[in-house]
């Protein structure tokens, strides 16, 4: 008996510690619908002794592959070792977890980086006659680009910072455990970084393409 903090399943889902006789009742008990329509077509419901795993230690001395394999064998069990269970585990599950997530959040950075390029590009549109009476005074290109860049950037960082704060805010109310990471944070930071860079040649192109004389015109 004891009490746990955070446990959780290789998915997120919280785990409770019980008996051996409360969770094969648990397992294959029927619910209480089920029992009902059961015994109205005269069916008993199932006794609950089974198990689904048994777990057991090799006593010093022994080869682990050979006792496994003895019980394969004589036993017509399947027989995972530590170490094949570790494989299980990893390649399976948490590879296959992390390959979906890591897949969504590069369509999320994408996508981000879409949205970015396209704010950046209306906003310079609305500056192209400031940009090419700046252009006409002299001002080079690498200057008009540099404020285009730092634009770009500054909005990236805000969406960073307040997309921080507000998943700190909510991730204790998901159903599922949710872990944040400092490293983790450092790493979306330089991916908003890198994203925001690429978003703002859609408005480098736009600015480099900014033809002078479109200031007289009024």
């Amino acid at each position: 008996m004891g009490i746990t903090h955070n446990t959780v399943s290789n998915g997120g889902d919280p785990l409770v510690y019980i008996s051996l006789k409360d969770a094969q009742e648990l397992q294959f008990l029927y619910s209480n619908k089920e029992i009902q329509n059961n015994i109205a077509r005269g069916v008993q419901n199932s006794e609950s002794f089974l198990v689904n795993t048994i777990v057991t230690t090799v006593k010093s001395g022994y080869n682990i592959d050979e006792v496994a394999r003895d019980i394969r064998k004589w036993q017509h069990k399947s027989v995972y070792t530590a170490a094949q269970q570790k494989e299980i585990l990893t390649k399976n599950l948490i590879e296959k977890s992390s390959k979906q997530i890591g897949l969504f959040t590069v369509i999320l950075v994408v996508v981000s980086t879409i949205i970015i390029a396209l704010i950046i590009y209306t906003m310079t549109l609305e500056k192209m006659k400031e940009i090419a009476i700046m252009k006409l005074m002299g001002l080079p290109n690498s200057l008009i680009i540099s404020m285009i860049v730092k634009e770009t950037l500054l909005l990236g960082v805000f969406a960073f910072v307040f997309g921080n704060i507000f998943s700190h805010l909510v991730y204790d109310k998901f159903p599922k455990l949710v872990v944040l990471q400092i490293p983790d944070a450092w790493t979306l930071f330089g991916v908003v970084i890198i994203a925001s860079i690429l978003a703002s040649f859609v408005g480098v192109k736009k600015v480099i393409s900014a033809d002078p004389a479109a200031a007289i015109g009024g």
